[in-house]
């Protein structure tokens, strides 16, 4: 569902973490916030972001989703899915921290497109590593398994 460079580098972040290519699609759950593609921003090859009414019109399929795969842990990738579960906080105030809803961690990583300049500031390339330690000790947490 996800791929090209920004994938690569979401999947290097998971694997600094401690995951391996085998828990891809066996025990880490990739999902969208939207099930329908959204189409082309207007004028660009790009594609546009779902707008709020798009995303809460898919959310009971993305409950539904959760409800069914009972995540021990909960990535929040990207801004969006950011202010989906943590509305009004700023990438800043969000990643390299842990945040439990409903008793679930949920966990902040920004978006690894190159689209977003969030990650070219040296201070939130730290937060970025915080935030990969904070999953790598989830990870252990929650699978009782230490990967080096």
């Amino acid at each position: 569902m996800y791929c090209g460079p920004a994938a690569v580098k979401l999947l290097g972040w998971l694997t600094d973490a401690g995951f391996t290519e085998e828990d891809f699609g066996t025990t880490v759950y990739l999902t969208a916030l939207t099930k329908c593609f959204p189409g082309r921003a207007p004028g660009s090859s790009k594609d546009r972001a779902p707008s709020v009414k798009e995303r809460a019109n898919c959310r009971p399929w993305l409950d539904e989703q959760q409800a069914l795969v009972r995540p021990r842990v909960v990535i929040l990738f990207g801004k969006m899915a950011i202010d989906t579960y943590l509305p009004k906080l700023s990438l800043n105030a969000t990643i390299g921290k842990v945040f439990e809803i409903e008793g679930i961690p949920h966990l902040p990583l920004p978006h690894s497109s190159g689209a977003s300049l969030w990650l070219n500031d040296n201070r939130n390339q730290a937060l970025l590593a915080q935030a990969i330690e904070r999953l790598r000790e989830l990870r252990i947490l929650h699978t009782g398994t230490r990967q080096e």
